[in-house]
């Protein structure tokens, strides 16, 4: 997600390396997101916030699952690279990767905001030329809904 270099021509593709650049993006966005994408392993993330370095038997006390499931997801946790490991005697402690979530902010807002504003964009090629209302013929001055059920 450290992609620089939008906009320039990529040799012989015939495209532009910033429209690769962001795919590459949107494709590990998707691998977070399917990490993120299971209640088991928020859960997990938000027990190792609160405390972090716990083992996976710290994790199994905190939450109503069995050990093999909360290995299980700290396997996911691990290879999306949101956890680390840190073997110490016969207990691996484990952490969250704030560089991760940060980036994996960073990335999802840019993307979610680039997304609205192309939807907005074409509500206002939509329009109608009346004020009052929209091309769906709904109230434009009516407030939006904002819960995200």
């Amino acid at each position: 997600m450290d992609e620089d270099a939008a906009g320039e021509s990529c040799a012989g593709e015939g495209h532009v390396c910033g429209a690769s650049q962001a795919f590459e993006v949107q494709d590990k966005l998707a691998g977070l997101y399917r990490a993120l994408g299971h209640p088991a392993r928020l859960a997990i993330l938000r027990s190792l916030s609160e405390n972090p370095g716990a083992c996976c038997g710290d994790i199994v006390g905190r939450l109503p699952l069995a050990q093999s499931t909360v290995s299980q997801h700290l396997q996911v946790l691990k290879d999306a690279r949101l956890v680390t490991c840190e073997i110490r005697g016969r207990c691996c402690h484990y952490q969250v990767r704030k560089d991760i979530l940060e980036k994996t902010i960073a990335a999802s807002s840019a993307f979610l905001q680039a997304v609205l504003a192309g939807v907005e964009a074409q509500e206002q090629l939509s329009c109608c030329t009346d004020s009052t209302t929209n091309s769906c013929g709904k109230d434009a001055d009516a407030p939006m809904e904002t819960s995200i059920d």
